[in-house]
């Protein structure tokens, strides 16, 4: 049976690569700020190793990844602004 979780999304400078840990089959839902710590929600089935995703943040006007995946934005009231999370493809 699948679940939902959630992970810790370290923030990075934009375009940094981020690898996250994931269950295999995991589906990323959504990035929110838990007491300003970014947290990505997935769905999937717990308890299954080797899955991994990487991620890459990105701020107002700066460049991103062609083939990546918009995941969603959160928005720090002092010092970073918009910053706006993509998951790469798989490689």
């Amino acid at each position: 049976m699948q679940t939902v979780n959630r992970y810790h999304v370290p923030l990075a400078f934009s375009g940094e690569l981020i690898e996250v840990r994931l269950p295999k089959d995991a589906v990323v839902l959504c990035v929110q700020l838990v007491n300003y710590v970014p947290y990505l929600w997935a769905r999937g089935t717990p308890n299954t190793v080797g899955g991994r995703a990487e991620f890459t943040w990105s701020v107002d006007g700066n460049p991103v990844f062609p083939d990546a995946k918009y995941i969603g934005t959160v928005q720090y009231p002092t010092t970073y602004g918009s910053c706006h999370l993509f998951q790469l493809p798989q490689r």
